[in-house]
């Protein structure tokens, strides 16, 4: 009886992983985030960046987001304490791009959730309409705006997130990261899509109306939230409106992540 729930397990493990390569790779065969009339609509972004500390190559993945081949776009850095090691990459910033709008934020803290505290600060700040939220550690390329916004031209569409990859892993635990998040995470989000139907985001970047957001009682709503994102999603389509999962691939780097370091990142992600 046991050998044959043994084979029986086996068995679903092998359909979930057969599943879940057949979806990965019909949703990068049919590109996801081109919506019909999206390509033209390219209304004014605010760029909101929560940052503490200094990640791997801090510099190049804040200028990748200065960087973008769009017509008008803003940036708002926000950190809780003035003297972060981060703030100085902001003024060099602003010294190469002195034609882009880019603000320091620093904010009081708002609840449980640093992130969430920061971010509820940095739409107050925000001068447009559409706000896309990404992590620090994460780098772009220059279509990366045009791609992640157009979805947003349907007004049934809510909120826009991304799948992400590792990259940049100097060490065994950066590496073992790199490789979870292509073989073991993304997967499971491209399951997660269709049995969950798509009721969730990912931190790495989400993109949605500032009206849409105030609706939900903006971040002060999951300050004291641990999984921001999944409340997002979840909420954006209590209010009746899609949840959609972007084609585009954002680049986390990761550098030299420590065993440790890594051990708190798998404890926060399981209790999320």
């Amino acid at each position: 009886m046991l050998e044959k729930l043994l084979w029986v397990l086996i068995a679903a493990g092998w359909c979930y992983w057969l599943l879940a390569w057949r979806m990965t790779r019909d949703f990068f065969r049919l590109p996801s985030s081109r919506v019909a009339g999206g390509e033209g609509f390219l209304p004014p972004v605010s760029i909101l960046k929560p940052a503490r500390g200094l990640d791997y190559e801090a510099y190049e993945n804040l200028r990748s987001f200065c960087a973008q081949d769009y017509p008008e776009f803003e940036i708002l850095v926000g950190v809780a304490d003035r003297e972060d090691p981060y703030v100085p990459l902001v003024e060099r910033l602003r010294r190469e791009f002195p034609e882009r709008p880019i603000r320091l934020v620093v904010t009081p803290p708002l609840g449980a959730n640093r992130k969430a505290g920061i971010l509820h600060h940095l739409v107050a700040q925000a001068r447009h309409g559409i706000l896309v939220i990404s992590d620090s550690d994460t780098r772009v390329t220059p279509d990366y705006l045009r791609r992640v916004v157009a979805p947003l031209a349907d007004e049934g569409v809510g909120l826009v997130t991304c799948p992400y990859r590792g990259e940049a892993a100097l060490t065994l635990p950066a590496v073992l990261e790199a490789l979870y998040m292509g073989a073991t995470f993304l997967p499971s989000v491209m399951v997660a899509r269709h049995v969950l139907d798509m009721r969730f985001a990912l931190g790495a970047t989400v993109a949605l109306r500032a009206r849409d957001l105030a609706r939900l009682g903006g971040f002060a709503a999951f300050a004291d939230y641990l999984a921001d994102d999944y409340q997002l999603g979840a909420r954006m389509d209590g209010l009746g409106l899609r949840v959609h999962l972007s084609d585009y691939m954002v680049t986390c780097i990761l550098g030299s992540t420590t065993f440790r370091e890594q051990w708190q990142r798998e404890v926060r992600w399981a209790r999320c």
